[in-house]
Parts: structure tokens; C-alpha cells; sequence
């Protein structure tokens, strides 16, 4: 770079094919004095955010009420999906908010099909060991344990999803005493409402980052 010798400019003779990961393998560039650098590789995914419209992502999963812990970890967690099948968005500056409180999404690639997991940024390094789908949402909100609204918007502040739950939703007495997650039966349903939501039956308590056990 002409007025940056630290920085290096590499150019393609393809394009990149969107939303495919690919690896980069660079070696024998030089410092100014003649150093070369060793081999060094790298993965990214190459996508151009679409995007989204009401319920492409959905509130798939959250965990409200974390004590007494079945298996997870004793924090409160929202887990997002994308429904589609070929759209990518980028979360971030996205929005988190449970009308009293408002939380914003950090830094995330979303892909067709995938999910994420939304903690406090506190809670990241508690969380990415055991998932790697996380991402830190600055000022999370506190979520109520006997229910409340929880709203996503994206970075345009329009409306993608919302769940408005209480304490019947779990359907099982014991389950809605805390440690068990509410997970989403049919992502694909165009509304969410009492009856689309149930406990977990996952063996911690809640499936985070992955399918729903219901």
C-alpha cells in the first residue's frame, strides 16, 4: 500500500461466490527490510447481507428463568433462526429489547438455516467453549420469568419478530419453576403464540445453538 507499507493488497482473478467460505493461504510477503512472513491461513465466508423481512428471523428459543440449574449454564439466553433458505443477514447493531430495556447485537454472520445465541457480553466467554454460535449483545435485557414482550428489530429499527409469553406456555408446572428453557415447535408458522411454544426436552434443559427438542 502506498501509504501504508504494513498493509498488503491481494487481488483475485475470480469473483467470490456468495455465501461460500473459502481459504486463504498467503506466504513469502515481505516487510520492507526483506523479511518474509512463514505460511499463513485463514477461513471467511464471503456474503452480501440481505434484507430481512418480518419473521425471516425468529426468536426460536430463550431461557428466562436459568435457576435451579438442570444443565445449562446459569445465565438467561435468546436464541435466533433463520428460516430461509438462501438469505444471509448481518446482525449487527440489530436490536434485542423487552420494552423496558434495549440490547444491541454485536458483529454476526447469519446464514440460511443457522442459528446464534444472544448473551450478555459478559457471558461470551462463558458460553463460546461450549457453543460457537454466540454473540454478545451490549445492555441485554433482564428477561422476566413470569413473562413479558420480547421484540428483535434489525439496524432500520423495523419489526422482524415478537413473543409475548407467560408461565402457561411451558406446559408443565415443574418446568416452568426455572432451569428449563421455552423453545418454538414450527419456526415456520407466519405468528407465534401460546400454542407453537413448549418447554424443552432437552436433556440440559434447553438446546441452544442447535434444532429444538420439540
Amino acid at each position: 500500500d502506498g501509504g501504508d507499507p504494513s498493509l498488503v493488497h491481494l487481488t483475485f482473478a475470480t469473483s467470490f461466490n456468495n455465501g461460500q467460505t473459502y481459504n486463504l493461504t498467503v506466504s513469502n510477503v515481505e516487510d520492507i527490510a526483506g523479511n518474509a512472513m512463514t505460511i499463513d491461513n485463514d477461513d471467511f465466508l464471503f456474503f452480501v447481507p440481505d434484507t430481512p423481512g418480518q419473521r425471516d428471523v425468529v426468536i426460536n428459543e430463550f431461557l428466562a428463568d436459568p435457576t435451579p440449574q438442570v444443565g445449562l449454564l446459569d445465565a438467561e439466553y435468546i436464541e435466533l433462526h433463520n428460516v430461509t433458505t438462501t438469505k444471509f443477514f448481518e446482525l449487527s447493531n440489530w436490536e434485542i429489547t423487552d420494552g423496558s430495556s434495549s440490547g444491541t447485537i454485536g458483529s454476526y454472520a447469519l446464514g440460511p438455516g443457522e442459528y446464534v445465541i444472544l448473551v450478555s457480553t459478559g457471558e461470551v466467554a462463558n458460553f463460546s467453549p461450549l457453543w460457537p454460535n454466540v454473540v454478545g449483545v451490549t445492555s441485554f435485557p433482564s428477561l422476566n420469568n413470569a413473562g413479558e414482550t420480547i421484540t428483535l428489530n434489525d439496524d432500520g429499527a423495523n419489526l422482524i419478530d415478537e413473543v409475548t409469553y407467560d408461565d402457561s406456555w411451558y406446559q408443565d408446572v415443574n418446568k416452568e419453576d426455572g432451569g428449563w428453557s421455552l423453545e418454538l415447535i414450527n419456526p415456520e408458522l407466519p405468528c407465534s403464540s401460546a400454542s407453537n411454544w413448549i418447554a424443552s426436552n432437552g436433556v440440559d434443559g434447553g438446546t441452544p445453538g442447535s434444532v429444538n427438542s420439540v
